[in-house]
C-alpha cells in the first residue's frame, strides 16, 4: 500500500540515528549497492550495527571497486560512525579500508567523492577524487594517524567544502589532512564504503552510532512491484501492487502525489476506479503480449518513477490447472472427468464428453512448458533500485 499524504511536518535538518531491533534488511532509508565491479557485497543491519561485507580491488585512481551503504545527500551535510574493526573475511591486504563517503555518482567508478578512512596497516586516511574520470592527480590522500578500535571517522560538506575528522570516543575530533574544495553536485550520496583492497578476496567490517545530518528533501521512493504472468482467457484481470513513500518534506511539507500510467503493450486496459488509486485493478484486452505500466511518485518538489511488465499469455491446450504446464496434475482432472457428459474443464474438443479424443489432444502437449513459466523463474522480481533525483 503506499503511504497517503500526512499532515507532518519535519524540520528541515533531518537527523537519523541509527538504532533499532534485528532487521533482515537495511532500514529507511538506508539503501546499498556495489561499487564498480567487485565480487558482490552485502550490507545488513542488527541492534543498530551494520555489517558490511566488500571485495574490490581499492577505492582509489583508477576506479573505485567496493560496497557502499548510502543515503540520500541534498545539499549539506555530515555523517559520523563508530568502527568496531575488520572482523571477518580472507583478505589480509593492509590498505583495506572501511569509513564514511559521501560521493556524487553510484553508476561511476570514477565518480568525485571524498572517503575517510580506516585501515589496518596505514592508519586514518583521507582520501577522494576531486574531478570525475580523471586518475592521478584528481585524487588526493593524506593518511597515516593511528588509532586503536574502535575508532570514530566522520566527514562534513559545507557547500563545495568537505573535512574529514577521526576521534577515539565521539566527541573529541581531530581533523585530518586539509579542508578539500570539491564542485559536487547538489544532490549527491552520503554513507558507510567498505573495500577488501584484494579483488579475490572478501573483508567484514561493523559498525554502529552512525548519525546523518542532512539538509534539504529528497525524492519520494517508487515501487511499481514484482513483473506478473497471465494466462488467457480465464485471467484477464490483476491489481497493481506499488508502494510510494517520503520523507515528509516537499512543496508543501507532507504533500504526496501518485498516478499511474500505462506504458505500451500490444492491447488495451481499463484501470479501476481509475489510474489514480492506491492500488487499481487493471482489466486487458485480450491479446498476448508484454504491458509495461510506470507508476509516478512526487512531493510537489522532486519525483521518481519506477516501472512493472506484465506477461499475457495463451493457455496451453491440455493446461487443465492453469499452473502453464501439462503434467500428471492434468491427467489427473482428466481422468476425474473421465465420460463425464459434460465434462467440466477437461472436454478439450468441444463434443461435451470426456473421452479418448480429449486425452488424445491432453498427451500431444504432455510435458509442454509455457513461455510465462520462464517470465515467473527469471524476471518476475523487479530488483531495480532507486534512481537518483532526477531534478
Amino acid at each position: 500500500m503506499m503511504r497517503k499524504p500526512t499532515a507532518v511536518l519535519l524540520s528541515f535538518i533531518i537527523t537519523t540515528a541509527i538504532t533499532g531491533t534485528c532487521l533482515c534488511e537495511l532500514p529507511d532509508p538506508w539503501e546499498n549497492a556495489d561499487l564498480g565491479a567487485p565480487l558482490p557485497g552485502s550490507a545488513s543491519e542488527t541492534s543498530g550495527v551494520f555489517t558490511i561485507i566488500a571485495d574490490g580491488s581499492d577505492i582509489w585512481d583508477g576506479g573505485d571497486n567496493g560496497h557502499y551503504v548510502y543515503q540520500y545527500l541534498e545539499g549539506d551535510g555530515e555523517i559520523q560512525a563508530r568502527c568496531l574493526g575488520f572482523t571477518g573475511g580472507t583478505s589480509t591486504n593492509g590498505w583495506r579500508k572501511a569509513g564514511v563517503m559521501i560521493r556524487e555518482d553510484l553508476t561511476n567508478s570514477m565518480s568525485r567523492h571524498t572517503f575517510m578512512a580506516i585501515t589496518p596497516d596505514n592508519g586514518m586516511a583521507w582520501q577522494g577524487r576531486e574531478f570525475t574520470n580523471e586518475v592521478g592527480g584528481s585524487c588526493f590522500n593524506e593518511s597515516g594517524a593511528g588509532y586503536s578500535w574502535p575508532a570514530w571517522v566522520r566527514i562534513t560538506r559545507v557547500g563545495n567544502t568537505f573535512a574529514g575528522y577521526y576521534s577515539q570516543d565521539g566527541a573529541t575530533w581531530t581533523q585530518q589532512g586539509t579542508a578539500r574544495t570539491i564542485a559536487m553536485a547538489t544532490s549527491a550520496y552520503i554513507g558507510l564504503a567498505v573495500s577488501s583492497h584484494d579483488g579475490a578476496n572478501m573483508t567484514e567490517v561493523k559498525f554502529d552510532h552512525i548519525t546523518v545530518t542532512g539538509t534539504g528533501n529528497r525524492a519520494p521512493r517508487v515501487d511499481a512491484g514484482q513483473n506478473r504472468v497471465l494466462i488467457l482467457p480465464n485471467n484477464d484481470t490483476l491489481t497493481l501492487d506499488g508502494t510510494v513513500t517520503d520523507d515528509g518534506l516537499g512543496n508543501p511539507d507532507g504533500y504526496l502525489f501518485w498516478h499511474w500510467s500505462y506504458i505500451s503493450g500490444p492491447g488495451t486496459v481499463a484501470f479501476a476506479p481509475d489510474a489514480f488509486a492506491e492500488d487499481p485493478q487493471v482489466t486487458f484486452s485480450h491479446d498476448p503480449g508484454s504491458y509495461v505500466f510506470e507508476l509516478f511518485g512526487s512531493d510537489g518538489d522532486k519525483f521518481n518513477t519506477d516501472r512493472v511488465t506484465v506477461i499475457l499469455n495463451e493457455a496451453i491446450l491440455g493446461d487443465l490447472n492453469a499452473d502453464n504446464r501439462v503434467d500428471l496434475a492434468d491427467l489427473d482432472i482428466l481422468w476425474g472427468e473421465w465420460l463425464d457428459s459434460p465434462g467440466e474443464r477437461a472436454d478439450l474438443t468441444g463434443d461435451t464428453v470426456v473421452n479418448l479424443a480429449d486425452y488424445s489432444q491432453l498427451a500431444g502437449n504432455w510435458l509442454f512448458r509455457g513461455p510465462s513459466l520462464v517470465i515467473n523463474e527469471v524476471l518476475a522480481g523487479n530488483s531495480s533500485i532507486e534512481p537518483p533525483d532526477p531534478q
